[in-house]
């Protein structure tokens, strides 16, 4: 017998979110992570996992601040969201962002 993905979603989702401040604004993350933003983050192209992580509010309003998200502070971001979901590195980028 294989592993039941389902069961695994439905205990992740019991967890509490991930949230993070920048600008003065509270963003909130899945409690665990999308495959998809992981791999854009793998592949250097941070600031398209950060856009699959938010929903589209928090992404346009991340999009409207007029203070510009470094992408060291970013990295350190995805660094703490990787802690938070028990996994050591989702890879260095290669990279900036836009």
């Amino acid at each position: 017998m294989g592993i039941d993905l389902d069961k695994v979603i439905t205990e992740e989702q019991g967890r509490d979110p991930y949230t993070f401040t920048f600008d003065g604004e509270t963003y909130t993350l899945p409690p665990s992570m999308d495959v998809r933003a992981v791999a854009a983050i793998a592949a250097g192209r941070l600031d398209d996992g950060l856009r699959i992580l938010l929903n589209p509010e928090q992404w346009q309003r991340l999009q409207d601040s007029p203070k510009v998200l470094p992408v060291a502070a970013l990295e350190k971001l995805f660094e703490d969201y990787a802690a938070y979901n028990g996994v050591e590195s989702l890879g260095k980028s290669s990279g900036s962002t836009p």
